[in-house]
């Protein structure tokens, strides 16, 4: 039988997280504060159901981590890490013009100008459970109302919603938009405690994830001449 022709070429496949980074990228010239090779949680209008995942980082006090966000910078309303909140840097572009507005009674573009909190958690949607881990960025609000759910209401002890083995899946309501957007707590509700998922393979899959990419490494800081420039209406490209 004839050999088929001997070819020098051979295929080189590409990391997971290559692909990854793809399929998550956005396009044009947007800035995220994570970084592009992770997933992001959507929360859906109405009914919302999640399981939250266990911190991995070192000295981990909860499972969400409070970053520091600057909304509405630029021309396009990107949203920035502060360097002032989760730094300590003096160089913020966005703080000293937060001062300068204090300075000149400003008070209005001053608190525009403050940075929110937010805690940042991995989370599965239970409705899109082949997505897997997705980070999401939760609301101050409504992460102190998944703290209250936290405690039976008849013992007051802790409920470890986020136990791979025995923690509870998250059930709440998002309503309205923009500035009108609602998440009520009284329609909030702890589900059946149950394993992070029927399947163990898949339960270690995602943990592994999680291990593998500690909250607090998948942000992605801007340096202080890249924000100034946003905010000043001359993008520079980030520095590497």
């Amino acid at each position: 039988m004839a050999k088929g022709p001997t070819r020098s070429f051979r295929y080189q496949e590409r990391s997971k997280d290559d692909l990854k980074e793809r399929a998550n990228a956005k396009g044009g010239n947007f800035d995220d504060y994570i970084l592009p090779k992770y997933k992001k949680y959507k929360v859906r209008d109405g009914k919302n159901l999640i399981r939250i995942l266990p911190p991995t980082w070192d000295q981990a006090k909860h499972y969400g981590y409070d970053i520091w966000l600057n909304y509405n910078i630029g021309p396009d309303n990107q949203a920035y890490l502060s360097l002032a909140k989760m730094k300590n840097e003096r160089n913020d572009p966005i703080a000293e013009a937060a001062r300068e507005a204090a300075n000149e009674g400003d008070d209005k573009l001053r608190r525009e100008l403050l940075p929110r909190q937010r805690i940042l958690m991995w989370v599965i949607d239970r409705n899109e459970e082949d997505e897997g881990p997705q980070l999401w960025a939760c609301p101050q609000t409504v992460d102190k109302a998944f703290a209250n759910l936290s405690f039976d209401e008849d013992t007051g002890e802790v409920i470890y919603i986020d136990d791979p083995e025995q923690g509870c899946d998250v059930r709440f309501f998002k309503e309205g938009t923009g500035l009108k957007t609602d998440y009520d707590a009284s329609k909030m509700r702890l589900m059946k405690p149950s394993p992070l998922s029927e399947d163990p393979k898949l339960m270690d899959e995602w943990l592994d994830y999680a291990q593998q990419n500690p909250v607090p490494e998948c942000l992605h800081f801007y340096d202080c001449d890249y924000i100034a420039s946003i905010f000043n209406g001359t993008p520079n490209k980030p520095k590497d």
